[in-house]
């Protein structure tokens, strides 16, 4: 047997190249998401988690700056240098009370005479809300006394100064104490005073109400103090960030957490993983395309145009006056022979198009008024007739009145004006609605108006004699008016009145205008049986 030595054909070619292409770039995009997106996405969550520390910070930190202000001011007051010197003996009575406490958002003050003994307390119990007021830690204020003693203890390093300290024992609080002096800052200084805010419940409510973060304080010794930057541990639902408050140089330090949704995080690496899945999928869908294309370029195009030209060629697969030029877009597009070919067809059947269409506009259009003619009337009405969602039908026929009369008066040219401003008012009367109005005879008006019951109807018509006896069109030879009027016929057609014809339809029209005319013309007369048998 004599070897055939392997040739692949034109699409196994292809399929090698575009399988070669799909994992060549699925490839690049796993390195792209490994390698480059996902350290981007990773750093940027480290920074919205530090931002969102340092904001936390922020906030604390404005906490205790407040603080800070609010014992320096009172501290700097001439009442209480005298008070902490023994004297001012009201200052107590009239400066605390526990609703003051309830306004501020501390809820310990405390006053130092220079030797570092205790002048007076005054705060709430965090434990049961319970307010004192005393001159040492005993009775309703003992469960100040360790707060006061921790305080009392870092005194000597606050000194001549104003600073802020934390508290870690017997209940984490924030401390600003400042140094007693008079009111324009002159000395020499007499005690201290400090302000406690304890961390609790309500603090970490009030800043978790600030960021939109849940915040969790903590109080570590001096020796825990560690570094600045943020401790990151990442859970697949959140985020948690810490890192101490560096308010203060010395002592306890406050250590802040707060727990980010990865929400965000999660949303674009799935986003990019969808995007790298319909990658694929693409790709998959491009070599469909691609081996679709070779039949396309050669057998289909031409089987296409043959099926348009037989269609074009065969009367019974088209309309009498217009030929189909839709020549399919993908010969049209085309640069070649076929594409030329398929262009020079299409402008040579719009053109036949545009001159039948012309033509068909003539034939249904009344060229004085340009409202639409008996033909086009007609054939409107049959259609609705022979619709299976028709509901019901009204039709007015509508008549100038001793028209004649007013054309040997005023002779044609004057008529026709007058024709084309009674279609204008007519057609402007009932603009916006569903109607059709046409001009069926010389002075004669059709209205079709599907779906409008009878009585509404009548009002329309009656809207309509309104409106052209308003033009006040001049008509001295008439025996009804002064000015142009119409008389008009209603018929309507009900849903459960079975089928009609145009011809019966457009007759009791017919019955009833000329009972309007019998009657003495100028009115609206809606059909009614007795009409036919009385003509």
């Amino acid at each position: 047997m004599k070897f055939q030595p392997y040739f692949p054909s034109l699409i196994q070619k292809f399929l090698m190249l575009l399988a070669l292409i799909t994992v060549s770039a699925l490839s690049a995009l796993f390195f792209i998401e490994r390698f480059i997106v996902m350290p981007k996405l990773i750093s940027q969550e480290d920074n919205l988690a530090g931002a969102a520390l340092d904001r936390a910070r922020t906030a604390l930190g404005n906490s205790h700056q407040s603080l800070a202000a609010q014992a320096r001011d009172w501290a700097h007051w001439d009442d209480t240098y005298e008070f902490v010197q023994g004297e001012r003996s009201d200052y107590a009575r009239t400066n605390f009370s526990r609703e003051m406490y309830e306004d501020f958002e501390y809820q310990l003050t405390a006053f130092f005479d220079s030797h570092r003994s205790l002048v007076w307390v005054a705060g709430t119990n965090p434990s049961n809300d319970q307010y004192g007021a005393c001159n040492n830690t005993e009775g309703r204020c003992d469960w100040a006394s360790s707060t006061i003693k921790q305080i009392n203890h870092w005194l000597p390093a606050i000194g001549h100064s104003q600073g802020n300290i934390h508290l870690l024992t017997p209940m984490p609080a924030l401390v600003s104490i400042a140094e007693v002096l008079r009111t324009d800052g002159s000395g020499p200084p007499k005690g201290w005073v400090a302000k406690v805010r304890f961390i609790d419940r309500s603090l970490e409510t009030s800043l978790k109400q600030q960021l939109g973060l849940p915040v969790m304080l903590t109080v570590q010794p001096e020796n825990r103090r560690g570094s600045d930057t943020p401790a990151i541990q990442r859970q697949p639902e959140y985020l948690w960030v810490s890192g101490p408050l560096s308010d203060t140089d010395t002592g306890p330090v406050v250590h802040l957490a707060t727990r980010i949704p990865r929400q965000e995080f999660r949303t674009q690496v799935r986003v990019f993983r969808y995007a790298l899945l319909w990658t694929g999928v693409l790709l998959v869908c491009v070599i469909g395309l691609v081996l679709l294309l070779l039949m396309r370029q050669v057998l289909q195009p031409l089987s296409l145009f043959s099926r348009f030209i037989s269609r074009n060629q065969n009367p019974r697969d088209r309309l009498p006056y217009l030929t189909d030029t839709q020549v399919p877009t993908s010969l049209v597009k085309r640069n070649d022979e076929i594409g030329k070919l398929a262009r020079h067809v299409k402008v040579m059947l719009e053109q036949q198009n545009a001159q039948s269409r012309e033509l068909l506009k003539l034939s249904m259009q009344d060229p004085l008024t340009s409202l639409p003619n008996r033909r086009a009337f007609d054939s409107r009405l049959e259609q609705i007739l022979n619709s299976s969602s028709l509901q019901s039908l009204s039709v007015l026929m509508i008549d100038i009145d001793h028209f004649k009369l007013y054309n040997d008066h005023y002779g044609h040219p004057a008529g026709d004006a007058c024709l084309i401003r009674v279609a204008s008012c007519l057609q402007e009367t009932v603009k916006g609605r569903r109607v059709m109005v046409a001009r069926t005879g010389g002075e004669e008006f059709s209205v079709l108006m599907p779906g409008t019951p009878e009585s509404q109807a009548e009002k329309s018509a009656e809207q309509l004699r309104a409106a052209v006896a308003a033009l006040a069109i001049p008509h001295a030879t008439s025996p009804t008016a002064s000015v142009i009027t119409l008389s008009i016929g209603v018929a309507f057609h009900g849903a459960g009145a079975g089928l009609a014809s145009r011809i019966q339809l457009m007759k009791q029209a017919d019955d009833a205008l000329y009972e309007a005319k019998r009657k003495g013309r100028n009115q609206v007369v809606n059909f009614r049986p007795e009409h036919t048998s009385e003509l």
